[in-house]
């Protein structure tokens, strides 16, 4: 969320605390004078806060409710015009407080001009759901036809109708959809050529189609130098997002 919001204020990866600042607070009294008394919560949402100029000592719950009122105040003010498309992914990663400021911001999307897009695995439910202005759009897994239309597509030629079924390649066609589960990946250093003239590289007797999407993965992690491997096993502990300035530690 906080990604969403330096875009809002137009803060860029090389800019300070006090840069920082100027531009949160020149935005919010740009829109409205009544703002006068927001910037120091922003600042500390923004990891920068003014030391001349602290925010009132008040508890996290209520802190939290003041943040998300000025969040509300924004998207429903005029002057924030709307007319943006705003894309989210993988929601089901999100923690707990930008869950929360996501429900704030999509509470406010019928106040504004905004197309707000998000994807999450099945599993991920919320509130907002509910919401008469939700739509869902569900993608499905590929059947077996439209798979085999991608690999057409990718590969080039077309398949001779009534081929003999025992053929090794229409085996390994088989397995290629059975294993892929209605998605499909490249064959990595297996195909030679380019996108619709792609040809196999290595023989198709000796193929091994993996398993599932992780052995495809491992098998990718397998192949690479042993200090790219480091640098993975390093990030995975740190966990799922980090900072290059924090990787490299």
């Amino acid at each position: 969320m906080l990604e969403m919001w330096r875009a809002f204020y137009e803060i860029g990866d090389g800019d300070g605390p006090e840069t920082t600042r100027a531009k949160i607070a020149g935005r919010l009294l740009r829109m409205d004078g009544s703002f006068r008394e927001v910037p120091p919560f922003v600042f500390d949402l923004f990891g920068v806060p003014d030391p001349a100029n602290p925010s009132p000592a008040i508890d996290p719950e209520q802190r939290q409710k003041r943040i998300h009122g000025v969040l509300r105040r924004i998207l429903h003010d005029p002057a924030y015009g709307g007319l943006r498309v705003i894309l989210f992914e993988d929601l089901h990663w999100f923690d707990g407080a930008s869950d929360a400021y996501l429900e704030t911001t999509v509470e406010s999307v019928p106040a504004t001009h905004d197309l707000l897009l998000v994807t999450f695995r099945p599993e991920y439910q919320a509130r907002w759901m509910q919401c008469s202005y939700y739509q869902q759009l569900p993608l499905r897994p590929l059947d077996p036809e439209a798979i085999r239309a991608l690999l057409r597509s990718t590969r080039g030629g077309s398949e001779r109708r009534g081929a003999a079924r025992d053929h090794p390649r229409a085996h390994k066609r088989q397995s290629v959809l059975h294993r892929g589960g209605g998605a499909v990946a490249r064959g990595g250093r297996h195909l030679a050529g380019r996108r619709g003239a792609y040809r196999l590289a290595t023989p198709i007797e000796m193929l091994q189609v993996p398993a599932s999407v992780q052995a495809v993965l491992s098998l990718r992690i397998d192949r690479l130098p042993e200090r790219e491997k480091q640098v993975l096993q390093t990030a995975a502990v740190i966990g799922k997002t980090f900072g290059e300035a924090l990787l490299g530690r």
